[in-house]
């Protein structure tokens, strides 16, 4: 199978801090030298030296990894826009030294990926759709080291504004299983839209009863009665070969409402043993403060698909635990003007020694107006959890889109921190990042702490561009995913600086970095800036070789 380029290539750090990075793929053609591709691009890891962002990770019990990001390789030189001709880009290694280059799916925005509407959403069934754009990828292995990559999958050209979640696999060494593809919830409805799609698989039963659950939030133009607003799943109890319906989750209207990042976790309550599923999901409120919930379910002794699904599909089955966490005030920014978007979310992992449960979030300290990274964690199934505490305390700087995975009593967290930045200022544009690791125990007590990246990175460097109205000083409100004319909201953007741009100029880093564990250790990956330089201005350069576009992916990997 033909190597798929990836941008500016995955770069691997063997060790923690002060390790060297090594670039995997041999450089070229050079920052000077722009390709336009037809197709898939050309085979090197400089192609258009295009940006990489949302960075997900995932690590096989027999070391095997596979990192995922949402990936601009498509874009022509000429295009600075904002989710245009975006795929998922998928890298994966057999020992972490070297590395092999896919997209999702084997496909690219010239093919899409294709499907019939089935009925979802009580929606007509029989209406053929192609969706080229891909978002928000998540990988994650099973016992037997088949891969199973989720996206979500649109197409932003077409009546009906079509959406769907994809699940597809590969085998061990990253090949593709041709006839894998599933899309779930597949719409073709203006009213709907897809987004935040997760996933999980379980790790104690081989390949062909592996059960996977794909989770996602559907969003809705007013009021529907066939699909009301919220989290929806789909499971499989074959490995994906079979999915369930779509099921919605039983969260209450008003939660519902306010909710994001829906998030399952496969493992055993530590008190009974039963096998379950966790879904844990944030609500924000219009005052900014943010809650965790948990919806559960037993599904100890249940197998195969259709008896999950009926199961599942019982709202009598599920548990709904609100406001686990609460209180804590979201910080984020919009991504405009010097800064790149990014909000407060809970990231949940759970230890499938123990069935213990974790959860990180940066939130704001309203004493140091500095949003910290704070973790939790439950020891009786998601019904009562500690008391939200920081990692780790420098006294300065802002913490972000923190990460985290556990195994064998040790906890892992991952996020970005401008400590190093010396323009820092409460409440301020992030001028500057690092990556910080830290490694736990069980009770949460920090082993150690550790600076990831050799130098402080800029942040302030917008990437993409999307058209601004002539004399207008804010545009159309945030959508559900990124950005959509066709809902309401109160979050509303700043005009360019630049008065005389007729676009505004936007930074993005996606929503997540990953990290991930086995017994040997983690692994931990993220949407690097050290490339990025100071030429171009992107309102009147417009294309890729200008450098601010050169974000890449790094991985590093944790010892215990």
């Amino acid at each position: 199978m033909k190597r798929l380029a990836f941008g500016a290539g995955l770069l691997l750090l063997s060790g923690t801090a002060g390790a060297q990075s090594v670039n995997v793929i041999a450089e070229g053609p050079g920052a000077g030298v722009c390709v336009a591709p037809l197709g898939l691009p050309r085979d090197t890891d400089d192609i258009n030296r295009q940006p990489q962002g949302e960075v997900w990770i995932d690590v096989s019990e027999g070391g095997r990894l596979a990192a995922a990001a949402k990936d601009y390789r498509f874009s022509p030189t000429a295009d600075i826009t904002y989710n245009n001709r975006v795929w998922n880009g998928l890298y994966v290694s057999a020992d972490g030294a070297s590395w092999k280059n896919f997209a999702f799916e084997d496909a690219t925005p010239d093919t899409g990926v294709s499907g019939v509407t089935d009925g979802s959403y009580g929606r007509p069934r029989g209406t053929p759709l192609a969706l080229t754009h891909e978002s928000d990828p998540v990988v994650a292995y099973d016992r037997d080291g088949v891969l199973y990559t989720s996206a979500l999958a649109f197409e932003p050209n077409a009546g009906g504004d079509p959406s769907a979640v994809v699940v597809s696999r590969r085998n061990p060494d990253g090949t593709f299983i041709q006839g894998s593809v599933r899309l779930l919830g597949l719409e073709n409805d203006a009213r709907l839209f897809n987004d935040k799609n997760w996933l999980a698989v379980d790790r104690d039963a081989p390949s062909d009863r592996t059960v996977v659950v794909a989770s996602w939030r559907l969003f809705t133009v007013g009021a529907d009665a066939l699909a009301p607003e919220g989290g929806w799943i789909a499971i499989s109890g074959d490995g994906a070969a079979t999915f369930s319906t779509p099921i919605r989750l039983p969260v209450p209207a008003v939660q519902a409402a306010e909710s994001q990042f829906y998030q399952p976790l496969l493992g055993r309550d530590p008190q009974n043993g039963h096998r379950m599923l966790y879904v844990i999901l944030r609500t924000q409120s219009a005052a900014n403060v943010i809650a965790m919930h948990v919806v559960k379910a037993d599904i100890d002794g249940v197998s195969g698909t259709a008896a999950l699904e009926s199961r599942l599909k019982d709202p009598l089955a599920w548990t709904f635990l609100p406001s686990r966490l609460s209180g804590l005030t979201a910080y984020g920014a919009s991504g405009y003007d010097g800064t790149f978007r990014f909000g407060s979310y809970f990231m949940p992992a759970i230890d499938a020694a123990t069935g213990r449960l974790f959860a990180v979030v940066h939130a704001l300290d309203p004493v140091s107006r500095r949003s910290q990274t704070l973790i939790s964690r439950s020891t009786d199934g998601a019904a009562t959890w500690s008391t939200p505490t920081p990692i780790d305390n420098p006294g300065r700087g802002n913490q972000l889109m923190p990460s985290v995975a556990a195994r064998g009593g040790r906890v892992f967290a991952v996020w970005y921190d401008s400590r190093n930045d010396l323009e820092f200022a409460p409440l301020s544009p992030i001028r500057g990042v690092d990556v910080y690791a830290a490694v736990l125990d069980d009770s949460l007590t920090v082993q150690r702490v550790s600076r990831l990246t050799p130098e402080v990175q800029r942040a302030d460097r917008p990437v993409f561009t999307r058209p601004r109205p002539v004399g207008a000083t804010s545009t159309a409100s945030e959508r559900p995913h990124d950005f959509d004319p066709r809902t309401s909201g109160s979050n509303v953007v700043k005009a360019a600086a630049n008065e005389n741009c007729a676009i505004e100029r936007y930074g993005f880093i996606g929503d997540y970095i990953g990290i991930a564990a086995n017994a040997d250790g983690a692994w931990a990956a993220w949407t690097d800036l050290r490339d990025l330089t100071e030429s171009g201005d992107i309102c009147a350069v417009g294309h890729s070789c200008a450098g601010n576009r050169n974000q890449s992916v790094h991985a590093v990997r944790i010892p215990r």
